[in-house]
C-alpha cells in the first residue's frame, strides 16, 4: 500500500510498531516489568491488551488483579531478551 494512500490511523499505528521495535523500548519495558508485580500492585490491578502487528486485537483488554505473578514476569522478561536478539541479529 502506498503511503499516499493510508489513513492518518495506519501511519500512526505503524509508529508505534516501528517505536516497539526499539532497543530502548526492550530496555524501559524489562525495568518496568517489576511495577506490575504483585507485590506492588496488590489490592489493584493492571489491564492486559495485545495486539497483532496491524493492530488486530488478539486479546481484548482484561483486568488483572493484584499484578502479574512472578513466573508471568519471568516469562515475559525471557520473550523480550529473545525478540531484542532477534531484532539486533537482523541488523
Amino acid at each position: 500500500m502506498s503511503h499516499v494512500n493510508k489513513t492518518k490511523q495506519q501511519l500512526q499505528r505503524e509508529i508505534v510498531e516501528l517505536k516497539a521495535q526499539m532497543a530502548s523500548s526492550y530496555a524501559l519495558a524489562g525495568v518496568n516489568l517489576a511495577k506490575v508485580s504483585d507485590k506492588n500492585l496488590m489490592g489493584s490491578g493492571v489491564l492486559l491488551e495485545l495486539s497483532f502487528i496491524g493492530g488486530k486485537d488478539a486479546i481484548s483488554p482484561v483486568m488483572i488483579h493484584n499484578g502479574l505473578s512472578p513466573a508471568t514476569i519471568d516469562a515475559i522478561r525471557l520473550d523480550l531478551i529473545a525478540s531484542h536478539k532477534l531484532l539486533s541479529f537482523k541488523a
